[in-house]
C-alpha cells in the first residue's frame, strides 16, 4: 500500500467550506481536537454558542489546545501555561504577566454552521471565503424526519470522491441498479454544480421511475433529493483528512 500511495498522482486539497464537526457534537464550553487537510486543529464553542476553528498548537510552547484546553467565556486557555486566546486567535491574557504577547496568534479559520454541520473555510493561500453556504430549508419542516447519520473514512482523495459522484455508469455494476441512470441535466454555476437524472426501479407493483436531483456546493457538501418510491433528502459533507484520505458524513431525511 505504501508503494502504491507513493506512486499516485499527488492530488491537491481544494479550497472551500469543509465540515469539521457536526453541530450536536460540540457543546457550549467544549473544546476538542480534529485533524483535517493535514493540519491539527482545535474546535471549540464559546459561552455565547459561537463555534471556532483554529490551528491546535499554542504559539507559546506548542501545547495542543484540543487536549486539555479549557473554554473560558469567549476564550480558550492553553493547558500548559494558561495563556488565553480569543476567537480571532489573539492572545488576551498571560496569567503571570501584566502584558499580552501580540505576536502570539493562533491561525483562525472562518466558520459557519448550517444543515447540522460546523463548516470551516480552508484555502491553501489563506484567501477569504468566496461564497456562503446555503441552508436546506426542507429539512426544518414537518415534511421530513431525521436525520439518520453515518460517518465514513474513505481511502481516496476528495477529487476522486467528486469524480465518483458524477460517474453514473457505475450505478449499474457497483450498486446493482436495473440500468444506468439517464442524465437529463448537468450544469455548473460558479461554485455549484447541478445534476438531474432519471432511474427506473423494478417493484412488486411494476417499474417506478425515480428522479435524483443533486446540488454540489463547492467540493465539501452536497444535497441530493430522491423522488419516486419515497421522497428522501441526503445532506452530505466531505472533508479532506490528507491528500489520499477523505471523511464523508451522510445525513438522511425521509
Amino acid at each position: 500500500m505504501a508503494d502504491a500511495a507513493a506512486n499516485r498522482y499527488p492530488f491537491t486539497k481544494p479550497f472551500g467550506w469543509f465540515a469539521v464537526s457536526e453541530t450536536d457534537e460540540l457543546a457550549v464550553g467544549q473544546a476538542k481536537a480534529a485533524y483535517y487537510w493535514d493540519t491539527h486543529l482545535v474546535v471549540w464553542r464559546d459561552e455565547t454558542g459561537e463555534a471556532h476553528v483554529q490551528d491546535a498548537f499554542c504559539p507559546h510552547l506548542g501545547a495542543h489546545l484540543g487536549h486539555g484546553g479549557v473554554v473560558k467565556q469567549c476564550q480558550i486557555e492553553c493547558p500548559f501555561h494558561g495563556w488565553l486566546f480569543d476567537g480571532e486567535g489573539a492572545n488576551t491574557a498571560i496569567p503571570y504577566s501584566e502584558r499580552t504577547n501580540k505576536k502570539a496568534k493562533l491561525k483562525t479559520y472562518p466558520v459557519t454552521e448550517v444543515n447540522g454541520f460546523i463548516f470551516a473555510w480552508f484555502h491553501p493561500l489563506d484567501e477569504e471565503p468566496r461564497w456562503a453556504m446555503e441552508p436546506v430549508t426542507d429539512i426544518l419542516t414537518d415534511d421530513f424526519v431525521g436525520p439518520k447519520k453515518t460517518r465514513h473514512v474513505v481511502e481516496a482523495g476528495i477529487q476522486e470522491m467528486a469524480e465518483n459522484a458524477v460517474d453514473s455508469a457505475h450505478f449499474r455494476y457497483v450498486h446493482n441498479t436495473a440500468e444506468v441512470p439517464e442524465i437529463v441535466r448537468y450544469d455548473m454555476e460558479a461554485h455549484q454544480t447541478f445534476m438531474e437524472s432519471i432511474q427506473k426501479f423494478p417493484t412488486p407493483r411494476g417499474v417506478v421511475e425515480g428522479q435524483i436531483n443533486a446540488q454540489q456546493m463547492g467540493p465539501g457538501s452536497s444535497i441530493v433529493r430522491f423522488n419516486g418510491i419515497i421522497d428522501t433528502i441526503l445532506v452530505s459533507a466531505s472533508t479532506p483528512i490528507t491528500g489520499d484520505q477523505t471523511e464523508t458524513r451522510f445525513h438522511f431525511y425521509v
